[in-house]
């Protein structure tokens, strides 16, 4: 009768096979010896390697560490400082130059960082750095002739710009409308191209489109005299947003307009 062959098993601690003795029960995890040598590691007392204080492990069939948790933060503080001790003694070591001339540098106090250049050449960078300023700051002052206005105007913001104050926000202004104008315009299908207010308006005399009437251009909207942009053949009878189908208008002319097809006059 062949004997029935027993089932091989592999240590989790050595990786050895070994068969197991029997087929009934759960499957053990480890060979003899490595047991054997567990519950030996298990029965003796593990103590700290510092101050002898009793240890125990953090998790279940862990290790036992080798010191307590006052010792360890006590060693990791001295590993520190000597990491730091090394880092400092490179530094030291290290030759330490003039950017600019090569000249070897030391530093201002004990304990302090070394200075790029030294002090002749530290004392010529702060007057052409002082220079540079002195000659931007007189950049800023110099008046300009604004883009739109035709006037003086000297540097307002804290980058380049072409117009005076007044003048760049309603240049922002006008932007930002022809960008919603030119989703509408989109949506709707017919031509378009970028339109300049003020152009339109200084092109037109700023007299009315509609009622012939001058318009006052110190008026700002929602004033009903102030000044609009029309369409001459409305968006939603076909017409462009282009140059040759705008004009003047006031606000509350161009209102009562609305979608209106345009009169004879005005075609």
């Amino acid at each position: 009768m062949a004997q029935p062959t027993r089932p091989v098993v592999t240590c989790l601690t050595c990786g050895g096979v070994f068969s197991r003795l029997s087929n009934k029960g759960p499957a053990p995890k480890r060979c003899r010896p490595c047991s054997t040598q567990r519950s030996r590691y298990e029965a003796l007392d593990h103590q700290c390697r510092e101050c002898g204080v009793e240890v125990v492990r953090r998790i279940v069939n862990g290790p036992f560490p080798e010191f307590c948790p006052p010792c360890k933060r006590e060693r990791r503080k001295q590993q520190n400082k000597a990491l730091h001790a090394r880092r400092s003694a490179a530094y030291e070591a290290k030759g330490h130059s003039c950017i600019d001339c090569g000249t070897a540098t030391s530093r201002a106090y004990r304990g302090g960082p070394f200075p790029k250049r030294c002090a002749a050449c530290n004392e010529k960078w702060r007057q052409e750095s002082h220079r540079a300023y002195t000659v931007m700051l007189a950049e800023r002052r110099k008046l300009r002739t604004c883009r739109d206005c035709q006037t003086e105007f000297t540097w307002w913001a804290d980058n380049w710009t072409l117009r005076c104050q007044p003048c760049h926000e309603d240049w922002r202004a006008d932007l930002r409308r022809s960008k919603n104008k030119a989703r509408r315009i989109r949506l709707v299908g017919v031509e378009y191209e970028y339109i300049s207010r003020a152009v339109v308006f200084d092109e037109c005399g700023w007299i009315c489109g509609l009622c012939d009437q001058p318009v006052d251009p110190d008026l700002k909207w929602p004033d009903p005299r102030s000044a609009s942009l029309d369409h001459i053949v409305p968006l939603a009878q076909g017409g462009g947003h282009v140059r040759a189908n705008t004009q003047l208008a006031h606000y509350d002319c161009n209102s009562r307009k609305g979608a209106s097809p345009p009169t004879i006059d005005q075609a």
